[in-house]
């Protein structure tokens, strides 16, 4: 599902050289390193950092919502790719509401028996550009074939 021209402030987001910010490694390795080149656009995902595990636990929070909260700046304008952490999604859309980061578009298909669908069901209730989809079903290799068929996209656009 596309929510508020979703490709239109993706393709000015990857214009204006935005960061793209993942939830897990996973979805940052499957993202085409080819692309990003090209687009001179940066990955990010901070999950494994060591301020954020001992933060999360310090916290008694996930892994993915402090590195979600400590990217709050490098999101602003951006794009938001989450494919596995639910709880990522949801810190993205409280800081959004917080008005803490402001990214272009927020593609968010997380996995999972366990708070996946309430956050996709949540993201299509924002004003923010969104791509979801319904269910319990998404993960990784969802987010990224959404994001390397954006780049692509706006890559023959360009030709």
């Amino acid at each position: 599902m596309f929510h508020n021209d979703a490709i239109k402030f993706g393709f000015q987001a990857i214009e204006k050289k935005c960061n793209i910010i993942t939830d897990v490694e996973m979805v940052r390795s499957g993202i085409s390193k080819n692309s990003l080149t090209k687009l001179n656009l940066k990955c990010i995902c901070n999950i494994s950092n060591i301020n954020v595990v001992d933060d999360a636990k310090r916290f008694n929070k996930t892994r993915a919502e402090i590195a979600m909260r400590n990217l709050a700046e490098e999101m602003n304008g951006g794009i938001i790719v989450i494919g596995n952490a639910p709880t990522a999604l949801y810190e993205v859309i409280k800081m959004i509401n917080e008005k803490i980061t402001n990214p272009l578009l927020v593609i968010g298909v997380p996995v999972g028996f366990v708070a996946a669908v309430e956050s996709k069901i949540e993201l299509s209730k924002t004003t923010i550009p969104n791509i979801t989809n319904i269910g319990r079903k998404g993960g990784s290799s969802v987010a990224c074939s959404i994001i390397n068929a954006l780049m692509l996209l706006y890559l023959h656009r360009l030709e």
